[in-house]
């Protein structure tokens, strides 16, 4: 309801006037009851007046604001347009999706790089890149769409609360040595299969043992969060919500489960661009984790039951470090 409807309905109007029963009324009676009238309808006036006078005004300083703000663009486009022409683009998918996920300012910081990340300020400079294409969509919207007043205002809001992100995220990438993260170590469970085999063990142990070196480095990626090359797998129905990290061609698939908890689903090499092989083998896989996801889902809260998939990380581990 805009503010022209707001107070339409409050005035008392002359048909409202003419359905009063005036018939028993004295000349002072109705002299009164005339005078108090116009005197409420004066009031709404003034009422209804001062508040559009009041939105116009916070809306001419929420416009002004925002041509204020406004960041120095080039910069980050020029990043943005140098990733899309690299053969191996930086995928910032999963940073962005759990950045939109955050409820305050605070959970940024929990939703971005980590600082000891080696590609921290790429991938930072990456996700103020996207939001600046966020912000400029809605700037365009603004522009071109033909909105209430109070349409309008929603959109400038979610506009500020967009550049107050940008702000935030310039002033962690610029002060990287000075951030406070809990270095925390995320924790594991693994897919078994219909026997109860653990899948990663079984995979690492088809695998040849000069790619080793890279899985153990690529699981400790997951572990303290640095997740190397990460890449979030989208367009693909079965695979939609699965993450990877990988080597040149190593690869671990994971999903995460809850804020520290990634379920891994296979370790396989990726031969070449083309191994069809490698993508039956994933979709098979991405099948049996899917018949699974509840239970890994209920299992992943299960203290216990995490502690005991910690003693599979630390095989996994021993078998890539010592080459067994």
């Amino acid at each position: 309801m805009d503010i022209e409807e707001k107070y339409n309905h409050v005035f008392i109007t002359s048909d409202d006037f003419l359905n009063m029963d005036i018939s028993e009324m004295s000349k002072e009676e109705y002299r009164d009851l005339v005078y108090k009238i116009e005197k409420h309808n004066a009031e709404v006036y003034w009422k209804k007046s001062m508040d559009l006078r009041n939105f116009k005004e916070r809306q001419r300083n929420l416009e002004k604001e925002q041509q204020e703000e406004k960041p120095n663009k080039k910069e980050f486009i020029e990043c943005l347009e140098n990733n899309k022409e690299t053969e191996e683009k930086i995928d910032i998918t999963f940073y962005w999706n759990l950045l939109n996920s955050c409820k305050n300012e605070t959970d940024y910081i929990h939703a971005l790089p980590k600082p000891s990340n080696p590609q921290y300020y790429l991938l930072m400079n990456l996700i103020l890149a996207e939001c600046l294409k966020d912000m400029k969509e809605i700037e365009e919207f603004l522009q071109e769409e033909e909105l209430s007043e109070e349409e309008r205002m929603e959109f400038l809001n979610e506009l500020k609360e967009k550049r107050i992100r940008f702000s935030k995220i310039m002033e962690y990438r610029d002060h990287k040595e000075e951030l406070e993260v809990e270095e925390k170590e995320n924790q594991f469970l693994y897919l078994e299969s219909f026997y109860g085999n653990t899948y990663a063990l079984s995979d690492i142990k088809k695998i040849d043992v000069k790619f080793y070196d890279v899985f153990l480095e690529l699981l400790e990626s997951i572990q303290n969060g640095t997740f190397k090359n990460i890449k979030a797998f989208q367009n693909n129905q079965k695979l939609n919500g699965l993450l990877e990290v990988k080597g040149f061609q190593e690869r671990i698939v994971f999903k995460r489960m809850s804020e520290s908890v990634f379920a891994i689903i296979y370790i396989f090499v990726k031969k070449d661009k083309y191994d069809g092989g490698y993508a039956i083998s994933l979709k098979n896989r991405a099948d049996h984790f899917w018949s699974q996801f509840e239970t890994l889902k209920r299992l992943a809260n299960d203290e216990e039951y995490l502690e005991e998939q910690s003693k599979i990380t630390e095989e996994i581990k021993r078998v890539l470090k010592k080459g067994e």
